[in-house]
């Protein structure tokens, strides 16, 4: 894996990522739609470790 590659990775990470907040949000609403797109999106580490009572 180049340089490059990595660098534009993080970048992606760092910017286009939703913030732990708007996740807690969509974790609290049930929204599956978002929720799923996160990890389609390869970012499924940001729900590690996440729970919700939300029967979605």
């Amino acid at each position: 894996m180049s340089s490059s590659y990595t660098y534009d990775r993080l970048y992606i990470d760092q910017h286009d990522a939703p913030s732990e907040q708007q996740v807690d949000e969509w974790l609290a609403l049930g929204d599956v739609g978002k929720l799923e797109q996160i990890v389609l999106d390869g970012r499924g580490h940001m729900l590690r470790e996440k729970k919700t009572v939300n029967a979605q």
